[in-house]
């Protein structure tokens, strides 16, 4: 029988007298059964060495987590842990001799842990390890005004408060603003005790720095931070309007500069789409478009996608007829003029002659899509 089970970096694994499987990654301990179900799996930390695991005849598990030792029963309990002031890199094997005496060697020195009473537990800080997430999956980069979650709930050790931060540069000191501390089993705002999670947005675009400041009951604290990219896309057109049949030219930028493809898509007032795309060599580029035959609004529809991230910006702009052009239809000359107008537009004055009641409507209609009450002036039957 053939068992596959996905566990991030597994080094060498122990075997327990029960046939459970025991095998640390670069995150956990788990404990498999002999079909490869999950049984149970605990924290480890995050960085420095980590011994493989070995098993005493009553099934104790033990490691040799960074620099510290540690016990744990059958369940996944943490029985003791005994930190030591040496580098841990050098217990590369874990040995367990007669009477479930544990030996650990490090260097030219050979550490021995008897089967009695367990060492007596130091009181250490807890232990803080932040992730960012959006649905649960790990994330990396973010749009500038997305919310994203801060989560906490790897952290362990008897956690009383915790609080948050984030600044603008990555150098690994805490220099923004912390939020109020929030009692880690209470809800309260937009932290969600029961999840473990705090919800965050960033307003400007820019490498920054998430932090997270995890405290005990005895008032001993440890920080933890992760870096994310906040990105911010930019679409816009070099002016509100046009006549129609001018070329609009649309621009974009994306901020930090990062590879990334471009697709910009406009749609006409008639559903017609038309589609650039594009892998500029730079952050920001200029893209021609020439509007078709129809008046009204156009909608920009841009996605810039990066390695890890989809970022999407939609904008406007309005085509019209030029406003020569509407005139002309109603331009006439002639004896008994019913009903006039005059109109201004930049700096050119139309005056136009009315001579049924019907055209006057479809006039006011027609002039009132582009010009406003103040910019025409009705006059009375000459």
């Amino acid at each position: 029988m053939v068992i596959r089970r996905s566990i991030s970096q597994p080094s060498s694994a122990a075997l327990g007298p029960d046939g459970t499987l025991y095998v640390p990654d670069s995150r956990y301990l788990s404990a498999l059964d002999i079909q490869g179900n999950l049984k149970w799996k605990t924290i480890l930390s995050l960085s420095g060495y980590r011994s493989s695991p070995v098993v005493d005849s009553e099934n104790t598990i033990y490691i040799v987590d960074h620099n510290t030792v540690r016990a744990f029963d059958s369940l996944g309990n943490e029985k003791w842990r005994f930190s030591m002031d040496w580098p841990a890199h050098g217990a590369r094997s874990l040995s367990i001799g007669p009477n479930n005496m544990l030996f650990v060697p490090v260097g030219s020195k050979l550490y021995a842990f008897g089967p009695g009473p367990a060492p007596p537990p130091e009181d250490l800080p807890p232990t803080c390890i932040i992730q960012l997430q959006k649905d649960v999956v790990e994330i990396n980069e973010v749009d500038v005004g997305e919310f994203f979650d801060i989560y906490a709930g790897d952290s362990s050790d008897d956690i009383k408060e915790v609080r948050f931060s984030s600044d603008d540069v990555q150098d690994g000191s805490p220099t923004g603003k912390w939020t109020e501390w929030y009692d880690w089993d209470v809800s309260s705002g937009d932290w969600n005790a029961d999840t473990k999670i705090k919800r965050w947005a960033f307003a400007t675009p820019g490498y920054k720095e998430v932090w997270e400041e995890v405290e005990d009951d005895v008032g001993q604290t440890d920080t933890c931070r992760a870096n994310i990219l906040a990105l911010a896309l930019i679409v816009a057109t070099d002016k509100p309007s046009y006549n129609l049949g001018e070329k609009v030219w649309i621009s974009y930028e994306v901020t930090p500069n990062t590879p990334h493809n471009i697709e910009i898509t406009i749609t006409d007032p008639n559903q017609q789409h038309t589609t650039i795309t594009g892998t500029p060599p730079i952050n920001k580029h200029q893209f021609e478009y020439k509007t078709t035959s129809t008046e009204g609004t156009y909608t920009i529809h841009a996605t810039a996608t990066t390695q890890t991230q989809t970022i999407t910006k939609t904008g406007t702009f309005k085509v019209e007829q030029p406003l020569q052009n509407i005139l002309q239809q109603y331009k006439k000359t002639g004896e008994n003029v019913y009903h006039w107008h005059t109109i201004k537009s930049n700096t050119k004055t139309y005056k136009v002659y009315i001579y049924t009641k019907e055209n006057l409507g479809q006039f006011d209609q027609t002039i009132k899509q582009h010009l406003t009450t103040s910019d025409y002036i009705t006059g009375t039957i000459i």
